[in-house]
């Protein structure tokens, strides 16, 4: 097309040139001839320009944004097959790569779960800027074992992945020709799948089939696995607790919204959380396609600027030994390393921290009794391999919504201590002065507290007492502890109402 064009415009020029003398046989003025031709020579060229499709990045050049997803299409072979993905590159017919994705620590998969029966679930990987080309392979990098766990099993077996060769720190390399090449659009998506039903074991060995998933269900939050990833805050904007921010990693970034039912704590145990810039957070929650960014649950503020590099697990717990201090995670998410079965034993020391659904420090059996209403559980620590057992440093609550107390609470529960200033018994309404907090970044001052038919009232010897006993003890001198979500950043509709010693 662009020969085209300048053919055209070649034979147009000359035209202007060779024919005024031609024209003045027939008094014709040259002038007027020339004007007309170069009016026409540009409409022509513009003209085929967009029947070419434009000259700008839209076709060539330029970059564009990819929301990289990580899927399975649904098998029943295995019951786990866990895995970690630290590397996915596209690759051009010329083989020049384009990294989506790229983790020192990895992200560990079980990719079993990753599918249903219902179709493809997704895990949001990462958001990058790749250039503006045709690409036709997928090249990634991924541990050299994986452990599967065969359908109805609970010991996983330890296979050796089979790919291009092996890649730097024990790691494997795996290339796949897509099925059909893709061009992306300037905001599009990319589903890595790895297909299960395809995968071939033989003997200790396994060859991954690795293919593009055609995305179907990706815009239906319900089909999205919750996302947890780390990274560095910046452009913090909004109004506590509506804020949003970028998670910068090492080769993308992704938005991430905070509302009220998210969850804000330190991850040493520290009260009075605030999200700020330049801060390392682990972010969890799901993925919002409409939103392009992650609408988070919890974020965590690692210790220190270095954030933490501890193994975690995260998931369903079983097995609940409150006074041995174990349980297990089974069919959870995993961070820095691959189970070695269908779950994970937590053990816990004299040592570990026990946190509230909050973040607030609870003591060991307050967690207990917690994590027996709930079912769920965050743990992180050091795991060993050997006896599949993470020896915990944190342990902490978690909630689907369930409620509860013990603890536990709500998701997205808050908790406040402050001294009382004002109250009104008959509306059961109380203002307090806050000095900690946890679940969110309360911006300061007072923190309204609003009481309901189902608020429970206890008094410093944390026995329960009616609204009418519990409105009466407080003065200025006595100090509230309240849990309850939020409504607004400076009001709690409260679960539980305590006078503190």
């Amino acid at each position: 097309m662009g020969a085209d064009i300048a053919n055209a415009t070649t034979l147009l020029v000359r035209l202007t040139i060779e024919a005024p003398a031609f024209l003045r046989v027939f008094g014709m003025k040259p002038m007027k001839w020339r004007m007309t031709v170069l009016w026409f020579v540009l409409v022509s060229a513009a003209m085929m320009l967009v029947a070419c499709g434009g000259g700008g990045s839209d076709t060539t050049g330029g970059t564009r944004s990819v929301r990289t997803f990580v899927s399975d299409t649904f098998a029943d072979d295995y019951q786990n097959v866990f895995g970690t993905l630290y590397r996915v590159e596209l690759l051009t017919a010329a083989n020049t790569p384009a990294t989506i994705y790229d983790s020192t620590t990895g992200s560990t998969y079980d990719f079993k779960q990753l599918g249903d029966t219902s179709g493809s679930r997704f895990a949001f990987l990462a958001n990058a800027v790749v250039a503006n080309e045709t690409y036709t392979q997928v090249r990634v990098v991924v541990g050299a074992t994986m452990q599967i766990v065969p359908t109805g099993g609970t010991n996983a077996n330890t296979v050796n992945v089979v790919g291009d060769g092996p890649a730097a720190g024990g790691k494997v390399t795996i290339t796949r020709t897509l099925a059909t090449p893709v061009t992306f659009g300037v905001t599009d998506d990319f589903v890595l799948d790895f297909d299960l039903a395809n995968f071939t074991i033989t003997g200790s060995n396994v060859t991954p089939a690795i293919r593009r998933n055609n995305g179907s269900g990706l815009d239906d939050t319900a089909r999205h696995e919750e996302d947890d990833i780390k990274g560095t805050v910046a452009g913090l904007t909004g109004t506590v607790p509506n804020q949003q921010f970028t998670l910068t990693r090492l080769n993308d970034s992704v938005t991430v919204f905070m509302d009220a039912n998210t969850t804000v704590f330190n991850s040493n145990g520290a009260s009075n959380p605030a999200v700020a810039n330049g801060q390392v957070v682990e972010v969890y929650g799901l993925f919002n396609t409409a939103r392009n960014g992650i609408v988070a649950t919890k974020v965590k503020i690692e210790d220190g600027n270095g954030g933490d590099d501890n193994d975690e697990a995260e998931g369903a717990t079983s097995e609940v030994n409150a006074t041995a201090g174990t349980f297990r995670i089974t069919y959870g998410t995993f961070f820095g390393f691959d189970p070695k079965g269908s779950f994970v034993k937590i053990e816990t020391t004299t040592n570990t921290v026990y946190r509230a659904n909050s973040g607030a420090i609870i003591t060991k059996a307050e967690f207990f009794t917690a994590i027996g209403e709930t079912g769920l559980a965050e743990a992180e620590g050091t795991f060993n391999p050997t006896t599949n057992t993470l020896v915990a440093t944190k342990v902490k609550v978690e909630d689907e919504g369930t409620g509860g107390g013990g603890g536990g609470g709500g998701a997205g529960e808050k908790e406040a201590k402050g001294g009382y200033v004002e109250g009104n018994a008959t509306a059961g309404t109380l203002l307090i002065s806050v000095f900690e907090y946890e679940g969110w970044s309360f911006p300061g001052g007072n923190l309204s507290i609003r009481t309901s038919g189902s608020t429970e009232y206890k008094n410093a010897n944390n026995e329960n007492v009616t609204k009418a006993a519990f409105f009466a003890l407080l003065n200025t001198n006595v100090d509230v502890k309240v849990h309850g979500t939020l409504d607004g950043a400076t009001t709690i509709n409260a679960r539980e109402l305590r006078i503190l010693d």
